[in-house]
């Protein structure tokens, strides 16, 4: 069965890149970027819509495809939701006196999702030193 499906969510990804990027140039080249910051939160928000809808439909597909995947789903959904829990219990609700209209639940979610950044992007640099450290080995 020959899918567009790949062909389709690439070309999707490079058209919001290049929205992103060009967004990015606007925002650097800009002295008074008080209404541009507004602009790019609004497009995160509708950057993680997307992507979780383009993640759900994907999932979808792959174990259309191959219903016998499930158990290593199910066991990076576990693994992710532990990632997530530790987050959160390691968040600081610190609000600091420069932060403006924050109060502690957002500063926790926001230590959340910066904690669970740091302990995904650790594994991700130890499963490349083990895999490179593995291959010498051999």
């Amino acid at each position: 069965m020959n899918s567009s499906y790949p062909l389709i969510a690439r070309i999707v990804s490079i058209v919001l890149m290049l929205i992103g990027v060009i967004m990015w140039v606007i925002l650097a080249y800009d002295t008074e970027n008080d209404g541009l910051i507004s602009t790019f939160v609004t497009y995160g928000k509708w950057m993680v819509i997307i992507g979780f809808i383009l993640a759900v439909l994907s999932f979808g597909m792959s174990l259309a495809i191959n219903p016998s995947s499930i158990k290593g789903v199910i066991i990076g959904l576990v693994a992710i939701g532990v990632i997530f829990g530790l987050s959160y219990v390691l968040a600081d609700a610190t609000v600091l006196p420069s932060y403006k209209n924050i109060d502690e639940s957002t500063s926790k979610l926001v230590s959340t999702g910066l904690n669970s950044f740091y302990i995904i992007g650790l594994l991700a640099v130890l499963s490349v030193v083990y895999s490179g450290v593995a291959r010498i080995l051999k």
